[in-house]
């Protein structure tokens, strides 16, 4: 019975092991995307490294060492460019180490390098050699990570900016051949038919392949519906009473509070603002000084002084530079309701038109915010006119 399964044409098992890491790369894919990183095909080679000797079944020492020599290489290939056991290489290692281990152990997670980053990826990616290899050809039971990999790809579809359109329809097609090709197995155990000749268990096979293939093919061509929940979690939080806060869904565009960045980015057209100008340049509000690691906040409390007769007491170039004096007009689009002066680089004052006697400005140089306010009330203006520096 050995000597027929080893003369087989087709050996289910590495069949099954290589579906099980064609779901492995889908994975890996998103990766790119959010890593921003150009080493992917480093990463797929090493994971058919790892896959290829897990599947040979070698000595659990010998494929301990070459698994590990593999991360070495590749994490002394990206990272470090000194010559291997020489002094400097040495002392980048024991840096490296001490670095990390500081950041674990005080909780910094923030200030794990990306060596370290890269060397757990790694690490993961020889994990799950073993792992699917027992899933796949140990047990025979493909469905668990069939299931884990739909999961996987709904949650990066609906909470980040990858697009996993063509990755479901990848999956889709690999897990019905691997489940199908599993049940086969299961089936041929069961009935004692292992030792059935190739010729006799083809036409099993062609039919699997033709049935996968139409039924991807009929699913990609059939019309789809428009998606319900376009944002799950803010669906949950209106059914919940809770829509008033941070919602993870956002819109492009300005707003005050930039403590909470991240989540799914909806693009937002509306015209904010119309300006008349005799250049082109950069538009400006405010500037935050401070990243936590979520996003944006003063380093400082804002202190806003006023400014006389609507002269901006901000220097923006040295006095060295050469400038010419220029104007701009600005009209705001009334939904936008901003309580800031929207302001070229270089302003140097600001004009309205109607109501200027009642309006003061402020301005925090720090954060190099202009407020304009009527009785001690911060007001949007729809309409002024700036002088400007320009270099």
């Amino acid at each position: 019975m050995r000597v027929a399964q080893e003369k087989s044409p087709l050996s289910y098992a590495a069949v099954l092991y290589i579906l099980g890491f064609l779901l492995f790369l889908e994975w890996l894919y998103p990766v790119k995307e959010m890593m921003q990183t150009t080493q992917m095909t480093v990463f797929v080679l090493y994971a058919l490294f790892c896959f290829s000797v897990t599947f040979l079944q070698v000595k659990w020492w010998i494929s301990f060492l070459l698994k590990g020599m593999g991360v070495f290489l590749i994490v002394n290939h990206l990272f470090f460019e000194e010559a291997m056991f020489s002094t400097l290489w040495l002392e980048h290692i024991f840096t490296e180490i001490t670095l990390n281990v500081q950041a674990i152990v005080q909780q910094q997670w923030y200030d794990v390098t990306l060596i370290f980053q890269v060397g757990l990826f790694l690490l993961l990616i020889w994990f799950m050699s073993y792992l699917i290899y027992h899933w796949f050809v140990g047990m025979n039971h493909a469905f668990l990570f069939v299931i884990l990999t739909f999961i996987y790809l709904a949650i990066l579809d609906t909470f980040t900016t990858y697009d996993a359109g063509g990755a479901v329809i990848r999956t889709f097609i690999i897990s019905l051949l691997a489940l199908g090709i599993s049940n086969f197995m299961s089936e041929f155990k069961k009935q004692a038919l292992g030792n059935t000749s190739f010729q006799k268990k083809l036409p099993l096979l062609l039919a699997l392949v033709f049935f996968v293939s139409f039924s991807a093919m009929i699913g990609y061509a059939a019309p789809k519906l428009d998606a319900k929940w376009p944002d799950p979690i803010s669906y949950v939080k209106e059914m919940t009473g809770q829509g008033s806060g941070h919602s993870t869904s956002q819109k492009g565009g300005y707003r005050e509070d930039d403590s909470m960045l991240g989540g799914s980015l909806e693009q937002d057209d509306t015209v904010v603002f119309q300006a008349i100008a005799k250049k082109s340049h950069y538009w400006r509000i405010e500037t935050k000084d401070v990243y936590t690691g979520k996003g944006w906040e003063y380093s400082h409390t804002p202190t806003y002084d006023q400014q006389v007769d609507g002269h901006i007491d901000m220097e923006t170039f040295s006095k060295y530079v050469e400038k010419e004096e220029l104007k701009a007009v600005l009209n705001i689009n009334e939904k936008t309701s901003l309580q800031k002066l929207l302001y070229p680089y270089g302003i140097t004052s600001v004009k309205v038109e109607s109501g200027s006697d009642l309006i003061q400005f402020y301005l925090d140089e720090r954060s190099e915010s202009i407020r304009p306010q009527i009785n001690n009330q911060d007001v949007a203006l729809n309409h002024y006119m700036m002088t400007y520096d320009h270099p």
